[in-house]
C-alpha cells in the first residue's frame, strides 16, 4: 500500500473507490447535521490511498471520481458533511457497508453495525463456509 498526498487516481467508470472523511470539532448529538471543520478526505483505489486536506482539493477530487462507484461505511454521514461545507455531491448510487450490514442483518445479535464487527464476522464466515478438501 502506498499513501499519496497529491494526485488523483485514474479510475474506470463504475470501478469501486473507497471514500472516507474526517471532521474536527463535532458534537456527537448533531452528527446527522453538517457541522465541524473539514480535516481530511481519504480515497482508496487498488493498493493506493490518497489523502486530501483542503475543501478545494476534496471538491476537485470528488468531481473527477463522480463516475466511480463510491464505497464506504456510513456514507450518508460523509455525504451530508461534504454538502454542508459546500462540496456538491450529486445523488448517485453508492455502496454503504453500514446499510448493507443492516439489510443483511449479519450483525443482528450484536446490533452495533460497526465496521470492525462487520469485518470480523465476514472473516469468520469466509473461513467457516469455505469449501473443504476431501469432501
Amino acid at each position: 500500500m502506498k499513501i499519496h498526498t497529491e494526485g488523483i487516481p485514474i479510475v474506470p467508470r463504475g470501478a469501486p473507490v473507497a471514500i472516507d472523511t474526517e471532521f474536527f470539532g463535532q458534537d456527537e448529538k448533531r452528527l446527522h447535521r453538517p457541522h465541524g471543520k473539514f480535516a481530511c478526505l481519504s480515497v482508496a483505489y487498488g493498493k493506493d490511498v490518497y489523502q486530501y486536506y483542503t475543501v478545494t482539493t476534496a471538491r476537485n477530487v470528488l468531481t473527477k471520481l463522480r463516475r466511480a462507484t463510491w464505497v464506504g461505511h456510513n456514507l450518508a454521514y460523509d455525504i451530508t458533511q461534504l454538502r454542508g461545507i459546500g462540496v456538491e455531491v450529486p445523488r448517485r448510487a453508492v455502496w454503504d457497508t453500514l446499510l448493507v450490514d443492516r439489510v443483511l442483518a449479519y450483525n443482528a445479535d450484536n446490533s452495533t453495525h460497526k465496521l470492525d464487527a462487520l469485518i470480523v464476522f465476514n472473516m469468520l464466515r469466509k473461513f467457516l463456509w469455505q469449501p473443504r478438501f476431501g469432501r
